[in-house]
């Protein structure tokens, strides 16, 4: 008898691997709820060379006041050090609102 493996548990299993090694990664940003603010931050994603995979903005379910969003990002990276350099954390790019 041959067993296969279930592609599914598979794609979790590399999936979950790639987040804990900093390849894949959610980002948080808060921002005024304007024109252009989500296409600078995909810019600034861009320039540090991670690719997005997600994009979800949040305007109704926000604990922010009326003219701010949340916007959550996945991004793909090339591990711990690039993902610093991609997503503004201590020593990387912060995204200008």
């Amino acid at each position: 008898m041959r067993r296969r493996i279930d592609p599914l548990l598979l794609a979790a299993i590399i999936e979950r691997g790639m987040v804990r090694a900093g390849r894949l990664a959610r980002i948080r940003v808060g921002a005024r709820d304007h024109p252009g603010v989500l296409a600078r931050i995909t810019a600034v994603v861009a320039e540090a060379g991670a690719n997005i995979d997600e994009v979800h903005h949040q305007r109704a379910f926000s604990a922010l006041s009326a003219q701010n969003v949340d916007i959550e990002l996945v991004i793909q990276t090339r591990g711990r050090d690039h993902l610093a350099r991609s997503a503004g954390s201590p020593g990387g790019r912060r995204i200008p609102m």
